[in-house]
């Protein structure tokens, strides 16, 4: 798309994540690499951020390198935050995110990745 942006952050813990997104698209897809593994029972679930609301986007786990290319479900708005936590497996039972965020991507011009 004509008006994809990327930014990414190195992982606390280990490994390095990238987003790529389109406004246009309403689209943005996520790649890791050497992310740890998820604990066993649990996997990484994507949230879009949006002001006070939090909305599942998927759950990914990444391969024995830590690598993962995910396509982050859902309409994505321009300005909205990409988080990352850990989840049990098949995600968040109450659809809320836990409090173990992984990482956070801004997918605006002035955010900073944490």
């Amino acid at each position: 798309a004509p008006d994809a942006q990327s930014a990414s952050t190195r992982v606390t813990g280990g490994g390095e994540a990238a987003l790529t997104w389109s406004a246009n698209q309403g689209k943005a897809v996520l790649i890791t690499a050497g992310l740890n593994q998820a604990p066993s029972g649990h996997t990484y679930e994507l949230w879009f951020v949006r002001g006070e609301e939090k909305i599942p986007a998927g759950t990914f786990d990444p391969n024995s390198q830590g690598e993962a290319a995910v396509l982050v479900s859902g309409e994505m708005h321009e300005g909205d935050v990409i988080a990352v936590t850990v989840e049990v497996t098949g995600g968040s039972p109450n659809g809320l995110p836990s409090d173990k965020l992984v990482f956070a991507i801004p997918t605006s011009p002035t955010g900073q990745a944490t």
